[in-house]
């Protein structure tokens, strides 16, 4: 049995179509939204492509363990139709990305093979 102590954090990821104004549109709304709604998250690293084990555009939003219930259930109410993957951060990240992970929206591949070593800042994983 895993302990949920295991998870120092979470990471949303909200992902649009790299190109097509109207997904990017709505993910820089709701960006915004995030920026001026959620007190417990940190809001940012928007990315134009993939990176790393990420499969195309997206933006993060990072926040607490204590967090969840109030992150969670407001991105699933605004995201618009965007894909959301959440994900705990464990220290274990091709876990954290897979087994452990959630999705909203369409499920994308994550490249596992991808990853460069640490995938959090706040936590210090």
């Amino acid at each position: 049995m895993k302990s949920i102590e295991k998870i120092k954090g979470w990471h949303a990821h909200v992902y649009f179509d790299e190109g097509e104004c109207e997904t990017r549109e709505k993910a820089k709304a709701l960006m915004v939204l995030a920026e001026n709604n959620l007190a417990n998250a940190e809001v940012g690293d928007w990315r134009d492509s993939g990176s790393g084990p990420h499969p195309g555009p997206n933006f993060l939003v990072e926040f607490h363990r204590d967090a969840y219930s109030e992150i969670v259930p407001w991105l699933s109410l605004n995201r618009n139709g965007l894909s959301v993957l959440v994900h705990p951060m464990t220290g274990d990240a091709p876990s954290d990305h897979s087994t452990y992970a959630m999705w909203m929206g369409d499920k994308l591949d994550v490249h596992l093979d991808r990853f460069s070593g640490r995938h959090d800042k706040k936590f210090g994983l």
